[in-house]
């Protein structure tokens, strides 16, 4: 709540995403060169941290996502950022 001065000007779900710096930032450059999409962690790092990990370790809806996706593919910190 602190870091976010009580949601007071945070409207949307997007908002808070891109504050706490969880939104997707592709590199692109020219036509030659594309780099893997990733999370841009250009907000809050307290609240970013704040975020993705409770929902892992405190939600079995959540943590059943979260073994799901990664016995598919293994990434964690990835599937982490998309829960």
């Amino acid at each position: 709540m602190a870091e976010t001065n009580g949601f007071e000007l945070i409207k949307s779900k997007m908002q808070l995403t891109s504050y706490a710096g969880l939104d997707v930032k592709e590199k692109e450059s020219g036509t030659s060169v594309k780099g893997k999409p990733r999370i841009s962690k250009r907000g809050n790092r307290y609240l970013r941290k704040a975020m993705y990990m409770p929902a892992i370790r405190h939600s079995e809806k959540y943590k059943e996502i979260f073994m799901r996706i990664v016995s598919k593919n293994g990434l964690k910190m990835k599937v982490c950022v998309a829960v």
